[in-house]
């Protein structure tokens, strides 16, 4: 093993250990969606640890410089979170700006 490839691995080994473990992530779907009189466009991704574990993370565009991420172990629970968090978000957020006047 040469000494590049030993301190390679040396230094993913700490970042292991710190909980750096590289991700690939891939697209898998794109989902659009009207609400409240505005489109919103859904992406949904699949991560994949080192280890091989696999995670899902959707990320909704609600504004500019404003984005929902939200994270979990299937498509079917991450659907249903975007189902129940993206129409109360953006109450919150009309109800905010309403107070705000």
């Amino acid at each position: 093993m040469g000494t590049n490839t030993k301190k390679r691995n040396e230094e993913k080994d700490k970042d292991i250990a710190w909980g750096r473990q590289s991700m690939f992530t891939k697209l898998i779907e794109v989902e659009k969606i009207h609400l409240n009189a505005a489109d919103y466009e859904i992406r949904y991704y699949q991560n994949m640890n080192l280890n091989g574990t696999i995670r899902f993370t959707s990320e909704v565009e609600i504004g500019r410089n404003d984005k929902i991420i939200l994270d979990d172990h299937s498509m079917a629970a991450i659907k249903h979170k975007v189902n129940l968090i993206l129409p109360v978000s953006l109450w919150s957020r009309e109800e905010q700006q309403i107070l705000r006047k």
